[in-house]
């Protein structure tokens, strides 16, 4: 069986294609990506009709594809960046009439379980805090003996939040203690969010793995690696932000960057200010990448079952 997944973010949009043999064992064959910054299209919580064209254009690319592949299992769906629009009905249906894909809108605690689905297998780990950093929204669960205690979203990310506190390409210093104050403030008007100690952090998504491909790039350790103690997260932070001003950004620091994750040069920091402040309130000790998440997820609860 074959079966297309495309995943509407606030930063970009994917269309991976997956192989299910009768084993139920999933191979992904092909996965392609699209920057849309849907985020940045939400203006005082309307999403723009520039921001629906963009989503629109972008999946009636991915739908030809699939045509022309004669591949009819299909599944979209959308997260935070059309979730939390106001008109968020409206955009659902501009989509669907203009490219034909049937669109379900995630919620934010189903999203949260559904990364935590597709990923626990992947980090092999019984007890800890999965956190997924998107561009609008970040989705945090709670697990013990490999079953959730609890799951949420805030609704931050790093799309915007970089929309409503970077004035430069980078955050300075000032800026990144005003994300840092954001994200705190989120995570205490959350009662249902303890403080529970988790030495380890399961991360899904394009800040974690953007993050481990500086770590392993400044280490010189294999592009595969995807571990990463919480000390050298914070000193890729403080590398990152060093003498940033509005207008000045280090030549040293933009050839990391676009050397590493040159699609997320804007957002890259704030993103890992998120999952450091993460790591303070969690007691974390180290972080460790998925490449599964959402996605594998939504398979293995509703396609495998």
């Amino acid at each position: 069986m074959i079966q297309a997944i495309i995943d509407i973010g606030s930063n970009s949009i994917r269309l991976a294609i997956y192989k299910i043999d009768e084993s139920k064992e999933i191979k992904l064959l092909m996965n392609k990506k699209e920057i849309a910054r849907l985020a940045a299209y939400v203006v005082n919580g309307i999403m723009t009709t520039e921001g629906i064209d963009k989503a629109c254009y972008i999946l009636s690319e991915f739908k030809n594809l699939l045509d022309n592949l004669q591949i009819n299992n299909v599944i979209s769906f959308a997260t935070a960046a059309i979730r939390n629009a106001r008109n968020s009905d409206e955009v659902v249906r501009c989509i669907e009439n203009n490219t034909g894909l049937k669109i379900i809108v995630l919620s934010g605690k189903e999203e949260a379980g559904l990364g935590f689905l597709g990923a626990i297998k992947d980090i092999k780990n019984e007890h800890g805090v999965m956190v997924d950093i998107g561009g609008g929204s970040t989705e945090i669960v709670v697990y013990n003996n490999c079953e959730i205690k609890y799951a949420f979203s805030l609704p931050i990310g790093a799309l915007n939040l970089t929309k409503m506190y970077v004035k430069g390409i980078l955050p300075n210093k000032e800026e990144c203690i005003a994300i840092e104050n954001a994200v705190l403030n989120e995570i205490k008007s959350n009662k249902n969010l303890s403080a529970d100690k988790c030495i380890v952090i399961g991360g899904i998504g394009g800040t974690v793995r953007g993050a481990c491909k500086i770590n392993n790039y400044l280490l010189k350790l294999p592009e595969d690696n995807k571990k990463i103690t919480v000390d050298k997260i914070k000193k890729i932070i403080a590398l990152l932000v060093e003498d940033n001003t509005d207008s000045f950004v280090s030549k040293n620091t933009l050839h990391l960057l676009l050397n590493t994750v040159p699609e997320r040069v804007e957002t890259i920091v704030t993103g890992m200010i998120i999952l450091n402040t993460l790591i303070d309130y969690f007691q974390s000790e180290i972080v460790i990448l998925s490449n599964s998440g959402v996605r594998e997820g939504y398979i293995e609860k509703y396609i495998l079952c």
